[in-house]
């Protein structure tokens, strides 16, 4: 059987749509459509029989595929999925209109995990009915220039405003250090100034996915805003400590893993959410989700679950 899915964007959508290779892998000859740029999640991924970038849809006039499903649902992809020839097609429910009239009308609505409306198109076409959760597959090695133990540490996320702020995370690495010995691993594409400690290793730039995937795998444990490498490591099967601001988890964004995850966010405050994916500018002008939220809150659940 010939399948074929398109998703685009973006890092973490991507890493959750995971869930639906797990769910087809031995049901038929996957082809995935995706940015170039993302290439590097699925090259040694045996999940995936086929790579195109969005520029390769043209060349797929002579192909007819058994299924062929939007699990992005946007009007690009739904003009691309209209030029597919396919026996079937589906499209990704996403719970928009649920998730934009919670941020409108500031409503509490019932979680619907990201992962599960990625599998759910093909349950009309196959069975069991199962929701397997996300995971990245490839050969990994640890890059030989990292300390033997460490964390990762991501302080970055698409959105500014989605950012815990740098300084409560130089703090976490101070405790982390002192208390278990742990060096940090600093890692994203921004570029933020490091002080010069011996145990920071700022490993920020410009990584290759490859390479991204291989520091998160061998750490100890993650400490992430909620962002595209807290999907990987929970993907990767890594401790992940994940922190919530201007968006909830109920939006359906909460990473899922067979390793431990432990969600930090301010449940007091009804400014939350504010927006979507915490493109909002704050209207009290200090990100008190994020700021609210002091290092040493975030310590004690590092210390419960490394403890333990």
């Amino acid at each position: 059987m010939e399948i074929l899915l398109i998703r685009l964007s973006s890092l973490g959508d991507l890493v959750i749509m995971t869930s639906a290779l797990e769910y087809l892998k031995d049901k038929g000859k996957v082809t995935l459509i995706t940015k170039k740029q993302y290439f590097g999640l699925f090259e040694e991924d045996p999940r995936v029989n086929q790579l195109l970038d969005e520029s390769q849809v043209n060349d797929l006039k002579k192909t007819t595929f058994d299924i062929a499903c939007d699990l992005h649902a946007k009007p690009k992809t739904l003009l691309m999925l209209s030029k597919i020839k396919a026996r079937k097609k589906c499209v990704i429910n996403k719970n928009s209109i649920q998730r934009r009239l919670a941020v409108w009308f500031n409503k509490k609505i019932p979680e619907k995990p990201l992962y599960r409306l990625y599998v759910e198109p093909f349950h009309q076409y196959f069975t069991p009915k199962t929701y397997p959760l996300p995971s990245l597959v490839a050969h990994f090695e640890k890059p030989e220039d990292l300390p033997e133990r460490y964390a990762v540490i991501s302080p970055g996320a698409s959105q500014p405003q989605k950012r815990w702020p740098l300084e409560y995370y130089l703090a976490i690495s101070s405790m982390i250090y002192k208390n278990y010995g742990l060096f940090s691993v600093y890692i994203g594409t921004e570029d933020f100034s490091l002080p010069q400690e011996e145990y920071i290793v700022n490993r920020m730039g410009k990584l290759s996915l490859k390479t991204l995937m291989n520091i998160i795998k061998f750490a100890k444990f993650t400490v992430s805003n909620d962002s595209g490498p807290a999907h990987m490591s929970a993907a990767l099967s890594v401790p992940l400590f994940v922190i919530f601001g201007p968006t909830v988890p109920e939006f359906g964004f909460r990473p899922v893993s067979n390793a431990t995850v432990v969600v930090i966010e301010r449940r007091d405050l009804s400014c939350r959410p504010c927006s979507l994916h915490g493109e909002k500018k704050c209207k009290f002008g200090d990100l008190r989700c994020l700021t609210k939220i002091h290092p040493d809150t975030v310590f004690r659940e590092i210390k419960k679950v490394v403890d333990s």
